[in-house]
């Protein structure tokens, strides 16, 4: 009597958890922290173990890691061109630069590595109107296998209104 008990609990737990995850629909699946950036209309999924600093919405971090988002005007410049000067700030090397879309909107993801500085940073930037926004994050050089995924999934779920 007792197994068949907790046969027929183990089922009812289990049909109660399926209706549960399904009510929520994928927010309720997410595990991530999301940063929002309203002024922008942009959001995107933090990596995982990474908080948003208490006094500015635009700052991320998980040790001494951070990531940053900035816009700036594009004053007339070419949106690849301001890219490319800005991948190259502080003697940065370029590893990879891809072109995308995001929301509609022209963009790049790009990894520079600074070894001078013993560090990488993973950017997208996005070309929305006459603005370029930069979504970026720096590791040390040491922490960068293990953080690479997990940052470029952040980069990946970036949504742009």
């Amino acid at each position: 009597m007792r197994r068949k008990f907790w046969g027929i609990a183990s089922v009812v737990a289990a049909v109660i958890v399926a209706l549960v995850l399904v009510g929520c629909g994928e927010k309720g699946l997410s595990l991530h922290k999301k940063a929002e950036i309203p002024e922008l209309g942009l959001s995107f999924n933090l990596p995982r173990g990474w908080k948003v600093d208490k006094h500015n919405s635009r700052l991320c971090y998980r040790g001494n890691s951070t990531g940053i988002v900035i816009d700036e005007p594009l004053e007339g410049r070419d949106f690849e061109d301001a890219v490319d000067e800005i991948s190259h700030d502080f003697r940065g090397q370029v590893i990879s630069k891809d072109p995308l879309s995001v929301g509609g909107y022209a963009a790049f993801r790009v990894e520079v590595d600074h070894p001078d500085k013993g560090s990488r940073l993973m950017a997208l930037f996005i070309e929305k109107g006459d603005r370029l926004i930069e979504v970026s994050f720096v590791v040390p050089e040491a922490d960068y296998q293990k953080y690479k995924g997990p940052i470029m999934e952040a980069l990946d779920s970036v949504k742009v209104e």
